[in-house]
């Protein structure tokens, strides 16, 4: 019965395929070089990265391997580590309250497209257009 449940395809989330040693490389050379106030590029760490794997004797791990350790970092702690002030700005909460008295104080509208379906007193549909027609 459980082979008729949903599953998500692929790996799961979270899931490594690198070995312990190249991934403690990774994470060193990120620490070490990445994270600093001298913000150096992707590249530059892709490029330590793949020397120091070299230097251990292992195969360097792709650059998308790299980056997706980079992007696993909390944005913030990231920002605050490399001098990215206004990153840092951007992601820090504000204090403060969003207070409201009655219903509908405040309203708001998007713009989504919706299919609408419109019915008669006698009881016909008809198919609404989602965006306007031209002719």
């Amino acid at each position: 019965m459980l082979s008729l449940v949903d599953r998500k395809r692929g790996r799961p989330e979270g899931y490594r395929t690198l070995d312990g040693k190249r991934e403690g490389i990774i994470r060193a050379t990120i620490k070490a070089h990445y994270l600093n106030r001298n913000r150096p590029t992707v590249s530059q760490l892709v490029r330590d990265v793949h020397t120091n794997c070299i230097s251990a004797g292992l195969k360097p791990p792709h650059r998308r391997t790299i980056m997706t350790r980079v992007r696993d970092i909390d944005l913030q702690k990231r920002a605050k580590r490399r001098g990215e002030q206004k990153t840092v700005k951007a992601t820090t909460p504000v204090p403060g309250s969003f207070d409201v008295a009655r219903p509908l104080d405040v309203v708001q509208i998007d713009h989504t497209k919706a299919d609408v379906f419109v019915v008669d007193e006698d009881g016909c549909s008809t198919r609404a257009p989602s965006r306007p027609s031209t002719g």
